[in-house]
């Protein structure tokens, strides 16, 4: 009996055991099932929080496209003009050891008008071309005023071509060459109205020339006549070297030869005759 009792106990016992067993597994699934379903919220949260900014960055570049390709269009138009410019400023330089003035004055236009449509693209670069080259001549002629000893009357028959022709907007104006190249810019100009005054001098009497430079104010301006008064003088035409005067084909016996040098940087003076004029020493 004691035996058959213990057994009941035994039973009572393990059937226990086995019911806290599968309460114990039963809970296990639970939590181990709610710990799957917060795993799989927090992956789907994630999973939409991902395609969401991804969608973000999407709508971002497709935004970004047409300023980048803006930017990219500007830096080539960029570069094109540098490269346009370098070109045209080796051309300039090209020109300046030619002496090819008319195509020099063009080409600093050029120069010009690349490097301020690359600096000033909100405004008009013509204007700023134009503003530019003004204020450069402008500049040109104060400094000549400031410097009385540097003008000589000559000066009054310079046109604006050859002011424009002695700045260059690109680089910085040296004033005292461009004085220089001034002076013998304007000594060409006078001795062109001189010539014009010796030829019809010549028509006029059977091909003489004349004995005094007051012979030759009825043949030209009175600023010509009186410059010629100041500055000039009669000489033989032997003050020219024979090659000088055959190449020339100077047919008078005198010319009309300038009292000064040129310029202060050099020693040569200019001769005038029928035909033209010429330099010498």
């Amino acid at each position: 009996m004691v035996i058959y009792g213990g057994s009941r106990q035994s039973g009572k016992m393990i059937d226990g055991s086995l019911k806290a067993m599968i309460i114990m597994t039963l809970f296990q699934k639970f939590l181990i099932g709610g710990i799957l379903v917060a795993a799989a919220g927090a992956s789907t949260y994630e999973t939409h929080k991902v395609l969401k900014l991804r969608g973000q960055f999407q709508m971002f570049q497709s935004q970004q496209t047409p300023l980048i390709e803006q930017i990219r269009h500007e830096q080539s138009t960029y570069i094109n003009t540098t490269n346009q410019l370098a070109a045209l400023v080796t051309k300039n330089k090209q020109l300046q050891a030619s002496q090819s003035p008319d195509a020099l004055l063009k080409l600093r236009i050029e120069a010009a008008q690349l490097k301020a449509a690359a600096g000033q693209k909100e405004n008009d670069p013509d204007e700023s071309v134009a503003n530019l080259w003004l204020n450069r001549v402008a500049g040109l002629k104060q400094y000549a005023e400031k410097h009385p000893d540097e003008k000589i009357p000559e000066f009054q028959f310079l046109t604006t071509r050859e002011w424009l022709l002695l700045v260059d907007p690109n680089e910085p104006t040296d004033y005292g060459m461009a004085m220089q190249e001034l002076k013998d810019q304007a000594q060409g100009k006078f001795a062109g109205l001189v010539q014009d005054a010796l030829q019809k001098y010549s028509e006029s009497n059977n091909g003489q020339f004349p004995a005094d430079l007051s012979q030759l104010q009825s043949y030209c301006d009175s600023n010509v006549a009186e410059i010629l008064q100041q500055r000039y003088e009669i000489k033989p035409v032997s003050i020219l070297s024979a090659n000088t005067i055959k190449d020339r084909e100077i047919k008078s016996s005198q010319v009309i030869a300038g009292k000064h040098t040129i310029s202060s940087l050099s020693a040569n003076h200019i001769a005038i005759f029928a035909g033209g004029y010429t330099y010498y020493w």
